[in-house]
């Protein structure tokens, strides 16, 4: 390979670095800016304790929460009635929290608003996006 190429190559390499790292950066904000939004859907898909949303979030997205950020959180969805909490049979020491019967359809309502939200705004800024100020109606 020519030293030209070499360049090339690492000019290709460097791209892809700065690529990768705004990714992460936008992946990092999205969710902890919809942290409550994401820890919803986790929980609609599978009641977990909080240790095992901080783990997924870390597993899926890696990007560390910490007990400081999840419990409130957590503590705050149980109070509005969205959530429950129920001691691990077998380990007190470890509440699994779920989604309430009146919290699935709130969750969904949610789900749906931020997902329209998502959409306005990705087309908006998108260059074949519709520039209208719709401002995502249904």
């Amino acid at each position: 390979m020519t030293v030209s190429g070499d360049v090339g190559k690492a000019n290709e390499l460097e791209l892809t670095a700065k690529q990768n790292m705004y990714f992460d950066y936008y992946i990092e904000r999205i969710i902890k800016t919809n942290l409550e939004i994401v820890i919803l859907c986790i929980l609609k898909n599978n009641p977990m304790c909080g240790y095992d949303i901080i783990k997924l979030i870390f597993e899926k997205y890696d990007i560390f929460l910490s007990q400081g950020t999840v419990y409130p959180l957590l503590y705050s969805l149980k109070d509005q009635g969205i959530l429950q909490a129920e001691f691990d049979r077998g380990n007190m020491r470890s509440k699994i929290y779920s989604i309430t019967v009146v919290g699935e359809e709130i969750v969904e309502d949610r789900l749906n608003e931020f997902i329209r939200a998502g959409e306005y705004v990705l087309s908006s800024i998108s260059s074949s996006g519709d520039q209208n100020d719709s401002r995502g109606s249904k």
